[in-house]
């Protein structure tokens, strides 16, 4: 642009190079799909596994009877929950 005039309207009328506001709510925005995605997944697996343990309960009541130890069952239950925490599922990558 050779006319200054023009040149200094079009510099003065330019939007910011950044906009926080924007950037704040375009990151909440995500945010949340990432939040509600994985109390969706939590949601699901805790109906799954629910499911699955009264399906299987009668089949484990002989189990637990022979576990008589309170700490032995603490020990397996821990232990399984370690082994959920490592699987994918409960990864956010």
């Amino acid at each position: 642009m050779s006319d200054p005039h023009i040149s200094r309207f079009l510099a003065e009328a330019a939007p910011p190079a950044r906009d926080p506001g924007f950037e704040l709510a375009v990151m909440t925005r995500l945010e949340m799909k990432r939040f509600r995605r994985a109390m969706a997944m939590n949601l699901g697996l805790a109906v799954a596994g629910s499911l699955l343990l009264a399906v299987a309960a009668p089949a484990l009541n002989g189990v637990w009877a022979g576990l008589s130890s309170n700490l032995m069952i603490a020990a397996l239950l821990l232990a399984g929950g370690a082994l959920l925490l490592q699987s994918p599922l409960a990864r956010d990558d």
